[in-house]
């Protein structure tokens, strides 16, 4: 007999580096795991800085994350782009 834990859903919260974690965030999104190193983010609601995709890829590398997906939706219609770390 064996069980496995599979990673299913989690939260991206991207914050200061100089604060607590669960003091206001910068950002933050839900994820879902597609595979064990790809994920898709969605349901954020304000726009990526350079900084916050920085910390992004960041927290992917060090999870093992290959590529993640962002999905957004405006009018309706379904954007996606993949965020990756092409130096990794």
């Amino acid at each position: 007999m064996r069980a496995e834990i599979e990673r299913i859903a989690g939260v991206l919260r991207v914050f200061d580096e100089d604060k607590e974690y669960g003091e206001p965030y910068e950002w933050a999104a839900t994820v879902r795991w597609l595979s064990k190193d790809e994920i898709e983010i969605m349901g954020d609601v304000a726009p990526i800085s350079c900084s916050i995709y920085r910390a992004i890829v960041d927290e992917c590398v060090r999870l093992g994350i290959k590529r993640a997906l962002r999905v957004t939706y405006k009018d309706g219609i379904r954007k996606e782009k993949w965020i990756t770390n092409k130096g990794q």
